[in-house]
């Protein structure tokens, strides 16, 4: 009777599973806050950078569209005085920027093909992770 006294009590089932209970709890509500944190950190960047970076691409469209008025101004500048002198300016300046235009999205294209947008060998993995699978249900 003295020697089971002395040894400390062994922790029944229920405060075993309820011990594992009340961990995973905090482990799960621990990783929920750092994500919420984490996502709250993004928005507040991203709700500075989304007005920023509209600007930029206002300010550098229109840069562009200046750029390729000036461009056609001076082809039109070139081109002996004839009838629609400015129409014949557009479609030079638009051919030959369509060119490289082309040319890009011929690489484009080939580029997107070659590597398959699904992960092959991830899929090859998991089919054989399967198949070893199965032969373990199989001889079990």
């Amino acid at each position: 009777m003295e020697r089971l006294r002395n040894t400390p009590a062994e922790p029944t089932l229920a405060q075993v599973v309820t011990e594992i209970t009340l961990e995973t709890k905090a482990f799960l509500h621990t990783r929920l806050e750092m994500l919420r944190a984490e996502l709250r950190q993004n928005i507040r960047a991203w709700k500075i950078a989304l007005p920023v970076a509209a600007s930029a691409l206002l300010l550098l469209g229109s840069a562009y569209l200046l750029f390729l008025a000036a461009l056609v101004d001076a082809v039109y500048v070139v081109l002996p005085p004839v009838d629609f002198r400015w129409a014949l300016a557009f479609a030079i300046v638009g051919f030959v920027w369509s060119i490289p235009g082309l040319v890009m999205a011929y690489f484009a294209i080939q580029k997107l093909r070659r590597p398959p947008l699904v992960p092959r060998r991830t899929l090859e993995v998991l089919k054989a992770d399967k198949h070893w699978l199965e032969s373990e249900i199989k001889a079990a």
